[in-house]
């Protein structure tokens, strides 16, 4: 050792010496750990290299040695144990969850035959990769307790490099398994700082942005290379890929982007970018480029945003012409999506060597054999060029291979649309009938057998699950139950969104955050998780799918609750003239919330938001008031009518659902709070439109000046539309995430192809699969034969809790 660096006292950890000195010539770092009971540990890692070694002081000769080796990956991994507690442990590359199994080892815990399982086949504790969320208050260094909002407190100080925030945090120093994810936090510092110079609407949805790096020139590009693009969004590093439409040679990159209803990057650039944002460039790169012979033809067949390639193209031409000829198919389902087609046209007038087409589908059709063949008789030995939605470019190639082009002059690159699929090839037909589905076993343990088969099927851990479930087994014969680990539990979450037969939006079902809160026992500990809930779920307004999960009920029955249907709910006061302020559907929980204790404010409105109402295991219910600062609520505008502002209507951004049992494979959780985001019609046609709810079809009818003398003049429906159409305005407008009923039904469809793929049967309800507008206007609406077989895990309705017990109201 070279000398003492720095001494620390840790929670449960004892104190902590880091020590400087050098191992065969190598910088290195030592800690001591000298742990509360008595024990001492002492770990070094090599400084630069990813090789760490660690080994507790007098803990007797291993008993057992368990190792992973994957050599093309540049990691070895090996475990040294005493009666399954580890004595000592090496690594070699890096190994980003290095603190959870140096953990391990200074808490003395004893490892189970499938965690060792689980080692020998991933070199991990963990079945799966997990995805970090970044929170705030997440804890990054399991060496140092070091936290996500620790290190971005660093970074808006000014560190910007893993040593700057080393030297305050102690982050990365003991074992250096946490380095990618401090990295991951501080971007990679190859990536060049840059600004946005320009920002260009080309249509309502789609905007050219002009970047320029901060300190240098741009780099030379060839036409149809891409810019990958980082971004600080919400606490972290986001990156997204961009096809370059600028031409060589321009003082600035342009990239030509489409808003996303989904799309986290796009959604930023559109509504949050600023003058402060932090955004990194890479260098340009791609091989989807023109050919290097200048003499050979290119023809690009493009449809919506696909077009930046054919753009690039086209604009390159005016600084380096080319004796090739270059011809621009675009197709857009309406003049109105045609994004830089004017331009286009203007290239090809002063360009003999350019040709461009506008394929209007809706008026001409679609682009077909007979069309393709002219243009292979037209350009026998061109590249073809694709781009544009899957569907699109897989129908295109194919259409191409009839007519004789060869696959190695077919170029492809598509792009997916995260708020809508491009086209399909033909109208959707009825679903093909799926063979009909086992009903699930009804016995918990063979729920969880089931649940755990494929949990670590799937995640190619066989050998853990053959270890895991003689001690599952074991617990439900002592038990009657067993307790999920995090991932099972995380896993068990996500299957249930993707059996939910009621929910549309099942395409996203791998994307829920699940947070593991059943150690919570208290009334105030689940108000804590559910305001932080409500906080990381909004993530101000880019609403992120996520679930809390509390402790599971009893093998009697019994376990927390929360009364609260919804995590936000307005009032419905019940006048004297048995009229309703508020919302009709919450007028017996507004009773309950003020027998609660709760008081109306003293100018009662139509939107009172209630308190949160909770209820702790062998605890009375109790309520807080949710805090301003976490409420987001969208007030509703109408892009045309000036006057809906006068109806002063708004609703909140996040539809979290509390009043659900989630059975999660042979252990239910009453208390299991979990969102998405609205699909538009869900508060434009139910909630706002329902007689039995807001009623105000004849409100918006009036105001429009439409004939309500009789339902045939359709002034229900026309108002309905326009107050459809004004809630998703408003969404869009507030930055809220939010999914049209169109946009929805062909997410479930593309759910349906992927599940399928996967050799699953689809289950679906189809009156609730069906908006309640526009019904024959969606593809979900002419299909049928989906079984209704609600297979398990997934969610289920209660009986409302405060219609189970008598001894809850205040006294």
């Amino acid at each position: 050792m070279d000398s003492l660096a720095s001494m620390y006292l840790l929670p449960r950890r004892g104190v902590l010496a880091l020590q400087t000195g050098s191992l065969d010539g190598r910088p290195s770092m030592t800690a001591v750990h000298s742990l509360p009971d008595g024990r001492r540990v002492v770990s070094t890692r090599l400084v630069g290299v990813a090789a760490f070694t660690s080994r507790r002081v007098g803990g007797g000769d291993p008993d057992e040695t368990v190792r992973f080796d994957a050599a093309a990956r540049g990691q070895f991994r090996e475990l040294m144990l005493r009666e399954r507690r580890l004595v000592g442990l090496h690594a070699e590359g890096e190994w980003p969850l290095l603190g959870e199994a140096l953990g391990f080892l200074l808490d003395d815990v004893r490892l189970e035959a499938w965690q060792l399982a689980l080692f020998r086949q991933r070199g991990e504790f963990r079945a799966e990769d997990p995805e970090p969320l970044y929170a705030e208050s997440e804890e990054l260094c399991a060496c140092t307790h070091t936290t996500c909002g620790q290190i971005a407190q660093c970074l808006r100080e000014g560190c910007h490099s893993v040593e700057e925030v080393a030297a305050r945090t102690r982050a990365t120093l003991v074992c250096g398994g946490c380095l990618p994810l401090v990295k991951e936090l501080l971007g990679q510092a190859d990536w060049t700082p840059a600004r946005v110079v320009d920002s260009i609407p080309c249509t309502p949805e789609v905007r050219a942005f002009r970047l320029r790096p901060a300190d240098a020139a741009c780099r030379e590009f060839r036409p149809g290379q891409h810019l990958v693009l980082q971004a600080r969004i919400d606490n972290r590093w986001v990156q997204r890929a961009y096809t370059l439409t600028s031409a060589p040679g321009a003082e600035a990159y342009e990239i030509t982007v489409k808003r996303e209803p989904h799309g986290v990057f796009s959604r930023w650039l559109f509504d949050r970018l600023d003058s402060d944002s932090l955004l990194r460039l890479s260098p340009p790169n791609g091989a989807y480029t023109l050919p290097e012979d200048p003499a050979r033809d290119v023809v690009c067949l493009v449809a919506g945003i696909g077009m930046t390639p054919a753009l690039a193209f086209a604009r390159s031409l005016e600084r380096s012409p080319r004796a090739g000829r270059l011809h621009v198919d675009y197709s857009v389902s309406d003049e109105a999506q045609a994004v830089r087609a004017g331009e286009l046209a203007q290239l090809h007038a002063r360009h003999e060597r350019l040709t461009f087409n506008l394929r209007v589908t809706g008026r001409v059709g679609r682009l077909g054999r007979r069309e393709v063949h002219q243009l292979v008789e037209d350009y026998p030995e061109a590249d073809f060029y694709l781009c544009g939605g899957e569907a699109y470019t897989e129908s295109v190639r194919e259409l191409l291979g009839l007519c004789g082009v060869p696959p190695e002059r077919i170029k492809l690159e598509v792009f997916v649309d995260a708020g809508k699929p491009a086209p399909a090839a033909a109208a959707p037909g009825p679903a093909p009938a799926a063979a009909e589905a086992a009903p699930p076993p009804a016995h918990p343990r063979e729920q969880a057998r089931e649940l755990l088969e494929a949990f670590y099927t799937e995640a190619g851990a066989r050998e853990a699950f053959e270890a895991r479930w003689p001690q599952v087994n074991g617990l439900f014969e002592f038990t009657g139950t067993y307790q999920q680990t995090a991932e099972e539990l995380a896993y068990a979450a996500r299957i249930a969104w993707r059996n939910s037969i009621r929910c549309i939006g099942r395409m996203y079902w791998r994307g829920l955050t699940v947070r593991d809160f059943r150690h919570v026992r208290s009334a105030e500990g689940m108000f804590e998780a559910l305001f932080e809930h409500i906080e990381l779920a909004t993530n101000r307004g880019n609403l992120r799918p996520m679930m809390t999960v509390f402790a599971p009920l009893s093998v009697a029955g019994t376990g927390p609750r929360v009364w609260s249907p919804q995590l936000f709910r307005y009032a419905g006061y019940r006048e004297a003239d048995g009229r309703v302020l508020g919302d009709p559907a919450n007028v017996e929980l507004t009773e309950v919330a003020r027998a609660l204790g709760w008081e109306p404010p003293a100018r009662r409105t139509p939107f009172d938001l209630l308190p949160l109402i909770v209820q702790a295991e062998n605890d009375a219910p109790r309520w807080r008031a949710i805090p301003p600062e976490l409420v987001l609520e969208v007030p509703i505008v109408h892009p045309q009518f000036a006057w809906f502002e006068d109806l002063q209507l708004k609703w909140y951004a996040l539809p979290a659902v509390s009043c659900m049992r989630f059975d999660a494979g042979g252990v239910t959780y009453a208390a299991a709070p979990f969102n998405g985001w609205y699909m538009g019609t869900e508060i434009g046609a139910r909630n706002f439109g329902d007689v039995a709810r807001y009623n105000l079809l004849p409100v918006v009818a009036a105001r429009m000046g439409l004939d309500t003398s009789n339902e045939r003049t359709l002034w229900r429906d026309r108002a309905l539309v326009e107050l459809n159409a004004a809630v998703l305005h408003s969404y869009e407008k507030a930055g809220v995430t939010m999914m049209d009923h169109h946009a929805a039904s062909h997410s479930f469809d593309k759910f349906e192809e992927l599940e399928r793929r996967a050799g699953r049967p689809v289950n679906a309800k189809w009156n609730w699969l069906v908006p309640p507008i526009s019904g024959s206007a969606v593809t979900v609406f002419h299909k049928e034969g989906w079984p209704e077989v609600e297979r398990i895990p997934n969610y289920f309705y209660q009986p409302d809790p405060w219609k189970t017990g008598s001894s809850w109201r205040r006294e």
